[in-house]
């Protein structure tokens, strides 16, 4: 019996490690999506400020900086509401920073940043999120000049790496879900954008208490673990363990959440 609980001492240390990491990682979720949220979708100055208190965005904040926007779940043509308020924010981005830079003159839209919206689609998808985010915008008033799909990947990561390959811009803001974008920033660092700030979506429906917050408070933690390994393990031994955990946390999401089999299998490939 000795023998059995001093060979469980490392196996206990291990969760007990892990389970201090998720927490942890759990705490910085939470405080990017309060500390970078807005307090309304239209609060220009909330937004000039938020983006003026990020450490990068003195560059980010000039003429040529792209807001980006990560796609997510459409229906046919429609961007579900989780989209729709990352759009809307990003909307209300480009007139805030845009008028901050430049009055312009009616019709003259040279002093708005554009708005990327990424994203492919899935398997029987009529179309890509990228196509259906810019279609919102172009009937919400944003001229459609100004804004640019990247009709690629289906993950945050490689949808930044195609916007960078496409744009060459390195400037970046990006506008998610309050949650997201403790994580999103950082995949655009490792992506290779140099100035990069995030601003969280005010009208996103996933608000605590709701079970869905939950969900995406799990799946940003989780994920933001699998970024963590990548960098602080380097090479190729920490891109395959950051591999074997995102599987495992992968097929543990798919046990949890069937409706979540079919994206989590095109993710796998």
């Amino acid at each position: 019996m000795d023998i059995v609980h001093r060979a469980s001492r490392p196996v206990v240390a291990f969760i007990g490690i892990g389970l201090l990491w998720l927490a942890a990682d759990a705490v910085r979720v939470l405080s990017a999506a309060v500390s970078r949220t807005p307090s309304g979708p239209d609060s220009a100055a909330c937004i000039r400020r938020l983006c003026g208190k990020q450490a990068d965005t003195g560059k980010a904040t000039a003429a040529a900086t792209v807001v980006a926007v990560p796609g997510t779940a459409c229906y046919g043509m429609v961007p579900s509401a989780q989209f729709a308020a990352r759009l809307a924010q990003a909307a209300a981005v480009q007139q805030a920073l845009g008028y901050a830079n430049t009055p312009g003159t009616p019709g003259d839209n040279s002093h708005l940043p554009v708005i990327a919206v990424l994203g492919g689609g899935l398997d029987g998808d009529i179309s890509t999120e990228a196509e259906v985010g810019c279609t919102w915008l172009a009937g919400h008033g944003v001229a459609p000049q100004t804004t640019l799909p990247v009709p690629v990947g289906h993950s945050t990561a490689e949808s930044f790496q195609a916007l960078l390959d496409r744009s060459g811009n390195r400037n970046l803001i990006v506008v998610t879900d309050p949650n997201h974008v403790l994580r999103a920033g950082i995949l655009a660092r490792m992506t290779g954008f140099s100035a990069v700030a995030t601003i969280g979506a005010a009208g996103c429906p996933t608000s605590f208490p709701a079970v869905a917050w939950w969900w995406t408070l799990a799946h940003e933690t989780a994920g933001l673990v699998v970024t963590d390994i990548t960098r602080l393990v380097p090479g190729k031994p920490g891109r395959r363990l950051a591999a074997c955990v995102q599987w495992t946390l992968r097929t543990v999401s798919c046990l949890l959440r069937p409706s979540r089999r079919a994206r989590i299998s095109a993710l796998r490939g």
